[in-house]
């Protein structure tokens, strides 16, 4: 049922954001991304990218970086599977050392061992048993997600589905796909306002595009935006964050953060970052000295960027 409301109902709540001020969330652990995007607890953020750009792992990167702040995360993500495989790309970003043979700097026994007593702290996957036969549902991932805050305390906690594409949405009769969708991220966007949880999604775009020049020849990859993900207007419009990771296929060493929506002034605003991108350990790290004015002219990009 829903409740009536006046706003002297709410004297409380306004009068201690009047007290306090509307802060910006915590920050990011990247200088340059931190003017433009924070993590506040009660929201979520839609983060998507073409295949193999790197959204996960920058995700991984986050989650670790958050970490260091107190945050502790419940992980549903299947396509980082096994599970034993996540786990060693998240030590990396713990240790800024690499779980392989054959590089400088390789993971010792006793950084292992701390990173794992860090990650049995702070952090729960969910995971299907191993004789499942269909999918998780977003109704199983957030049961199991609640059980998983108990066990965490109190905490501030990220709720990690990576990727959306892997849940079963079989739909209630009647329902469109686009119609289904925004039920969906309707219940998600609830259970994080209702829990003080951050939310993150990583959802993959349905049409990737390349640039397709005059003389018939084929450039970059264009920069999907939310409007690319399966459901359509309605991510854009549900998220309260929405951010592209992209790379320029000729700077493997380089990855573009696009942050494509901010809904709350307060906690940030839209543009670019670039990071730079370590690709023996999975780590993006502050490019220094990078020149973020060269972005006031899109016209100049040196690809196509559809503007959300």
């Amino acid at each position: 049922m829903l409740k009536i409301l006046t706003a002297s109902d709410l004297l409380q709540e306004v009068q201690e954001l009047f007290d306090k001020g509307m802060h910006r969330g915590d920050k990011t652990g990247w200088v340059e991304l931190d003017r433009l995007f924070s993590v506040v607890p009660g929201y979520w953020t839609a983060i998507t990218g073409i295949p193999s750009h790197g959204k996960s792992t920058w995700l991984d990167n986050l989650i670790v970086n958050l970490m260091a702040q107190g945050w502790r995360f419940v992980i549903y993500s299947p396509e980082n599977q096994p599970h034993q495989i996540h786990v060693a790309s998240l030590v990396e970003k713990i240790t800024q050392a690499t779980f392989r043979t054959g590089y400088p700097h390789r993971i010792s026994a006793a950084q292992l061992c701390d990173a794992m007593a860090k990650l049995d702290a702070n952090v729960r996957f969910l995971a299907l048993p191993e004789d499942a036969h269909s999918m998780a549902t977003l109704d199983n991932i957030l049961e199991r997600a609640d059980e998983a805050l108990d066990q965490l305390g109190d905490s501030k906690v990220g709720v990690v589905i990576d990727p959306w594409n892997e849940l079963d949405h079989s739909r209630v009769q009647g329902m469109t796909e686009t119609e289904f969708t925004s039920y969906e991220l309707s219940i998600w966007r609830q259970y994080n306002r209702s829990r003080e949880t951050h939310g993150f999604i990583v959802a993959h775009p349905t049409k990737i595009q390349r640039i397709r020049h005059k003389d018939g020849s084929v450039g970059q990859f264009i920069v999907p935006s939310l409007y690319d993900i399966s459901g359509s207007s309605h991510w854009f419009n549900k998220c309260d964050n929405g951010i592209t990771v992209w790379r320029d296929e000729d700077k493997p060493g380089t990855c573009e953060i696009h942050i494509k929506k901010i809904k709350f002034k307060h906690h940030g605003t839209t543009g670019i970052v670039m990071l730079d991108y370590d690709a023996s350990t999975g780590i993006y790290r502050d490019t220094l000295g990078y020149d973020t004015s060269r972005h006031q002219d899109m016209g100049q990009r040196p690809y196509h960027h559809r503007d959300d």
